[in-house]
């Protein structure tokens, strides 16, 4: 539950005769992590099977298929026996050339629409030009209609003329942005001409030169494309045909020829002698007792299943509850834990809502994102399509992230949400609002008079933090045996709560309390003295660095008054604002401006905590325990959607 859970090296030895029975059962189990074989141990790797080429093939061919026809929806699985049977089955689909010749009309088709499409957006821009379109095309001059940039047209016009006496601009259709005008030259001055287009980003229209004048060159490139529509529909209604026919039998081979290329991959991964086919990979401890007995009744006892020494660092799989598991994708974005580390998320998903609420800290707002929560987990989990919604909204929720990242916040706000509307009552704060001094239930905290209460509490919550982070480091690296670390991580944690009773003792002196007896505060000091003798004695100087490090991790969690001042008092002076007795417009204008307060709060009051939550835990916590960079688990299995095995 604490630590991912267990892996051990395997190697499985098989009779060859039995490789293949064995190398299914693994994909069917999917339960190891193949890895490649020792080959020191072994003559040679296996070589691939003959059929290999074959799989790989049609595998190919098939995917392409699938590429190029319409998606239609397959309503059954297609039965399929081994690999000669796939491939059988795969090679009676004779549909290829009917499928290129169709994709090429389309191809075509598409080209030949949006060349005209072209001609017809230019000849939109000349109108009024009623000339045939062929005399722009002479052996003495150089013609063309070009688009510029408005603010720039006067400049060109004029650097255009002076190229030469005989050169003609006249502007046709203007735009907010641009002007087209036809732009006559002699053809000697075609190269200088050239530069000018390019300094003043000129644009030249794609006229159809050959259609006659503008107006017919339209109307015969409107009933072209007529033409060319149709030609469209009919080769995708016919495509669309042949995929009604061939879709769902095409996507399940292409499935099943993915599932023997893994074999094949498999295979070559393995080793084997002249009589022995040998197979290595990572199996969870909780896998390994069904792996043994499965393979052992497979081959009738003829195989063996032993654990190997490997110094690797084993892939990572964790473990974890339906009702926390969602609390793993926070861990995964920071860094997967290594197999041997501490997996965060259970400590992560009871403290990171302890620091959501406690940020939060109100009633009001805590109810309304208890029911976005709610909200949210229902559309995670199917239940809600909220077309309740206005049209706009659903779009930008769905923009934000997928349903099921959505239905994971809604699962991680509940808790957070119900703890901030407890602390919320605690200190009598609602949607800004506080009830009024006759309250027969005082507020535990008043942070507007009393912060420093608050801020104390969540200084000491943030020591609980990182001592529990400090025992982690203790436990992993007295599971690896680095006992160096052992010490150094008892004497950092004894330097961290010498110096908090330092300082607390210190303080008894200045304040008008009782002071605390000096020998307590000597013995304070001495401690620490002794705790950073210790670290000192395994991390030398690098314990003078990391002591402003540590003050300033204990510091860190007083952000967390700091985010719950920010959003209360933000709230208490747009709530004071509202008065009963004002007049109508002021009365009016304190409602709305309350309103996007309390919006603001709200947004907030979701980001600002999860985000200040969050670092809290990456960098005051991990730093004190967690490496990261783990391995996911990737198990060798067989994943079938569209295909299932003949029953034997």
């Amino acid at each position: 539950m604490f630590t991912p859970v267990p892996m051990h090296r395997t190697r499985i030895f098989v009779l060859k005769q039995d490789r293949e029975k064995v190398i299914g059962l693994l994909q069917e189990l999917g339960a190891v992590q193949l890895e490649q074989a020792d080959k020191a141990s072994f003559f040679r790797e296996a070589p691939a099977p003959d059929h290999s080429v074959a799989v790989a093939d049609q595998a190919f061919r098939l995917e392409g298929l699938a590429t190029a026809l319409p998606a239609v929806p397959v309503s059954e699985k297609l039965e399929v026996g081994d690999v000669n049977d796939v491939l059988a089955k795969a090679r009676e689909i004779r549909i290829d050339e009917d499928v290129r010749k169709l994709k090429l009309e389309l191809e075509n088709v598409d080209l030949q629409l949006n060349r005209n499409n072209t001609y017809l957006q230019s000849l939109q821009k000349i109108s009024g030009f009623n000339t045939d379109l062929a005399s722009l095309s002479t052996q003495s001059l150089s013609a063309g209609f070009y688009s510029v940039a408005i603010d720039q047209f006067d400049d060109f016009v004029q650097t255009v003329k002076s190229l030469s006496k005989d050169a003609f601009v006249r502007s046709y259709i203007s735009t907010k942005d641009e002007i087209t005008a036809l732009v006559v030259l002699p053809k000697e001055f075609q190269e200088q001409a050239r530069v000018i287009f390019e300094k003043f980003k000129a644009a030249k229209l794609d006229l159809p030169t050959n259609l006659g004048k503008p107006d017919e060159a339209r109307k015969r490139l409107e009933e072209e494309n007529s033409s060319l529509k149709a030609r469209k529909e009919a080769a995708e209604k016919e495509l669309l045909e042949i995929s009604k026919k061939h879709y769902a039998k095409i996507v399940a081979l292409r499935e099943a020829l993915n599932i023997e290329a893994q074999r094949i991959e498999a295979l070559g991964r393995a080793g084997q002698s002249e009589k022995l086919f040998v197979i290595e990979g990572w199996v969870p401890s909780t896998k390994l007792p069904e792996l043994e007995k499965r393979v052992s009744d497979l081959t009738n006892g003829k195989a063996i299943v032993e654990k190997t020494k490997s110094k690797e660092i084993p892939p990572t799989l964790m473990q974890n509850s339906p009702k926390i598991n969602y609390f793993e994708f926070f861990v995964r974005f920071f860094s997967l834990p290594q197999s041997e580390e501490i997996d965060p998320t259970w400590t992560l998903a009871i403290i990171f809502p302890i620091f959501f609420g406690m940020m939060l800290g109100d009633v009001g707002y805590g109810l309304v994102i208890l029911l976005l929560a709610f909200w949210f987990a229902r559309l995670g989990s199917g239940k809600s399509n909220a077309r309740w919604l206005p049209k706009p909204i659903r779009n930008f929720g769905r923009s934000l992230m997928p349903k099921r990242a959505l239905g994971q916040l809604g699962r991680i706000l509940i808790p957070s949400a119900i703890i901030g509307m407890f602390i919320g009552v605690l200190a009598n704060a609602y949607f800004g609002f506080r009830l009024p001094p006759t309250n027969p239930y005082p507020p535990v905290f008043d942070l507007i008079k009393t912060p420093q209460v608050y801020l104390i509490i969540t200084l000491f919550v943030g020591l609980a933090h990182i001592t529990l982070g400090y025992i982690y480091g203790i436990i992993i690296a007295r599971h690896t045996g680095h006992m160096h670390l052992v010490y150094a991580k008892i004497g950092w944690l004894g330097f961290l709560w010498s110096g908090v009773a330092a300082v607390g003792l210190a303080l008894t002196f200045v304040l008008p309390i009782r002071p605390a007896p000096l020998v307590f505060e000597y013995a304070a000091l001495a401690s620490m003295v002794v705790f950073g003798g210790i670290v000192f004695a395994f991390e030398k100087m690098r314990f003078i660095m990391e002591i402003p490090t540590l003050i300033s991790h204990v510091v860190s969690y007083g952000r967390i008054l700091g985010v719950l001042l920010a959003s209360l008092l933000l709230g208490y002076i747009a709530a004071s604002s509202v008065s009963l007795s004002s007049p109508i417009f002021s009365l009016v204008m304190a409602i709305i401006v309350l309103v996007m307060v309390t919006i603001l709060n709200i947004v907030l009051g979701i980001f600002e905590p999860a985000i200040q939550g969050i670092r809290l835990h990456y960098v005051e916590f991990y730093s004190k325990f967690f490496e990261g960079n783990g391995k996911r688990f990737t198990p060798f299995a067989e994943r079938r959607q569209l295909s299932k095995k003949t029953s034997s």
